[in-house]
């Protein structure tokens, strides 16, 4: 049960040759703790590595560098996303030197024409470079749960920043810079049109703002053609940019720059960002990424994750289960406890208060009792002594304007008259006459049915 209460933990790693680089996050998007690290990586190192990762995430996920993919331009006939999912499947292997089980891959659709067509880019690689990542991992006690690019991770990152503002900005391009790298992400809006891994980063630009601006502009070259130029940048980075070096970088361009934050809280002693890659695979789950898990290993992970889900299904039911017999046992408790207490109140009463009590729930006085109606209590501690052995009164109905009304069966019409002149006698009772008196059958035995209506004296019917 106490899997059910823990808080969601996830592991976002990135492995390259020189280096693992992963960031933890627990706790619940309300109140959420993370933290940074980075170890060498060497080959044969492995249980070094595992001892340094957190133990047991509840979801595991890997970031392939952008730069580990090869892009792919295609254009296809519009179709909605499950078809043209199939025509991609189709047509990539007649564009590429590889069978369509031999790669994994992604697409985004980058515009369509008036006559029909899309633009899609796809990214691919081998799955054998998947596979050996993921073998990787497993030599450090990992599953991942999912694969995904570094420039989703990046547009994670953008989009969830942008949620408290009205609306994102439309075509912005999105720098995540790196010491000597840098990521580029082209947006509009929520869309990722444009992706691509660049060979200069802060270092260029702190000491040479024109080169860097020029590398940039080189490599936007063939996608200003598609899309158009972007109408403005925003930069992420784990260094301190200064506002002179973002102001000259916005002149070398032509368009605004902004400086987008690293938030994400931590403990007071892992001081260190976060790089915003491995932020946004935190929000991969919001965003629905395109999978690069191979497909075995999705249906795998799938029947997992089902199983898992199953399971945890079940362990509510039981628990949901548990919580309602416990409430029924403390009701019947609760009962048990009324019961015992009315009985110990009934041993109190007289033997006449016993009597009344005992004719009035045969006469079944539950329905005068729902109308909100009560019936004189002098008349009705009168009947137990009143009424004849061959009688047995079923009901009782009473009205302040119309008087009481009696009924129930006899075993002759002697009795029947027998209660009538008794009621007569009773004090109080202004009236006492038969509506009806009908002979009936029941069991091989005849037996009279009746109603007798009472009038009260109107000091009675006050008193009621």
């Amino acid at each position: 049960m106490k899997s059910l209460f823990a808080r969601r933990t996830l592991l976002a790693l990135k492995i390259n040759q020189k280096n693992v680089r992963w960031a933890y996050f627990y706790g619940r998007h309300a109140k959420l703790e993370a933290y940074f690290k980075e170890s060498p990586f060497e080959d044969g190192h492995f249980s070094e590595i595992k001892s340094r990762l957190p133990s047991s995430p509840a979801k595991t996920v890997l970031i392939i560098q952008r730069d580990e993919m090869l892009t792919k331009m295609l254009r296809l006939p519009s179709a909605n996303a499950q078809e043209l999912s199939r025509i991609v499947a189709f047509t990539l292997p007649q564009e590429l030197p590889y069978d369509i089980s031999e790669i994994v891959y992604r697409f985004d659709v980058i515009s369509t024409s008036p006559e029909g067509f899309s633009n899609i880019r796809v990214l691919w690689m081998l799955k054998k470079n998947i596979e050996e990542k993921l073998g990787q991992l497993r030599e450090m006690g990992l599953e991942p749960d999912e694969v995904i690019s570094s420039d989703q991770c990046l547009l994670f990152y953008y989009l969830k920043l942008q949620e408290s503002n009205a609306g994102l900005k439309p075509k912005e391009l999105v720098l995540n810079l790196e010491a000597e790298e840098t990521e580029l992400v082209f947006a509009d809006g929520d869309r990722l049109l444009f992706s691509y891994r660049i060979k200069t980063g802060f270092r260029t630009l702190s000491a040479n703002p024109s080169e860097f601006a020029r590398v940039l502009n080189e490599n936007l070259e063939d996608f200003k053609k598609i899309s158009g130029p972007p109408a403005s940048l925003a930069i992420t980075s784990l260094s301190l940019i200064a506002a002179p070096i973002r102001d000259n970088l916005s002149v070398l361009l032509g368009i605004p720059v902004r400086i987008l934050p690293l938030s994400c809280p931590m403990y007071p002693d892992k001081t260190r960002p976060i790089p915003a890659d491995l932020l946004g695979a935190y929000f991969s789950e919001v965003f629905h990424p395109g999978s690069l898990l191979p497909e075995g290993l999705k249906k795998a992970r799938q029947t997992v994750n089902a199983e898992a889900t199953q399971r945890t299904s079940f362990i509510y039911s039981a628990a949901f289960m548990l919580l309602i017999i416990a409430g029924l046992y403390c009701q019947l408790l609760g009962q048990t406890a009324a019961k015992n207490k009315l009985l110990k109140e009934y041993s109190k009463l007289n033997l006449n208060t016993k009597r009344i009590l005992r004719v009035a729930e045969e006469m079944e006085l539950i329905s005068a009792i729902e109308k909100g109606k009560t019936i004189p209590l002098e008349f009705l501690s009168s009947l137990p002594g009143l009424v004849p052995p061959q009688i047995s009164l079923t009901q009782i109905e009473y009205d302040r304007e119309q008087g009481i009304r009696l009924r129930g069966t006899g075993e002759n019409n002697q009795s029947i008259t027998g209660l009538l002149k008794a009621l007569k006698s009773i004090r109080g009772v202004k009236s006492a006459d038969f509506d009806f008196s009908r002979r009936k059958m029941q069991d091989g035995k005849e037996t009279f049915e009746f109603q007798i209506s009472v009038k009260l004296s109107p000091s009675e019917a006050r008193n009621a």
